[in-house]
């Protein structure tokens, strides 16, 4: 194995890996937002649910994809016949639990950076000196 082919790897999985942090963090904006407006609205039922005007979610193409495709979403949050969401009651605690509570610290931003300077360094100057 070569010192350019362990960078790679190196590279490959650290990029995965910032990836995944970066698309966790859309995720849980979008629908962070979408779930707070659904709870400060008040829609419950399907007789309170409201459409993304309504709810005053900016109305963009990723959230609706999202939406309409995120499985434990829509286990949920439940869609009307004419694009009106609610979320029941009982679904409430889970919602924000997985959508509200954890908000991303400064520290956390600060270790991750760290981290990709770290690996940064490690793959220019340690695995060549080595190899």
């Amino acid at each position: 194995m070569t010192a350019d082919y362990l960078i790679f790897i190196i590279y490959a999985i650290s990029g995965g890996i910032l990836l995944a942090f970066i698309s966790t963090l859309i995720l849980k904006a979008l629908l962070g937002s979408f779930i707070s407006a659904l709870i400060d609205k008040n829609a419950t039922d399907i007789l309170s649910a409201k459409t993304l005007e309504e709810l005053g979610v900016k109305r963009n193409k990723l959230l609706l994809f999202i939406i309409k495709n995120n499985a434990t979403l829509k286990r949920l949050v439940f869609a009307t016949e004419g694009n009106k969401y609610y979320l029941p009651s009982e679904n409430k605690l889970k919602a924000e639990h997985l959508y509200l509570k954890e908000k991303i610290s400064v520290a956390t931003l600060v270790i991750i950076v760290v981290l990709i300077i770290a690996v940064y360094l490690i793959c220019d100057r340690v695995i060549p000196n080595i190899m």
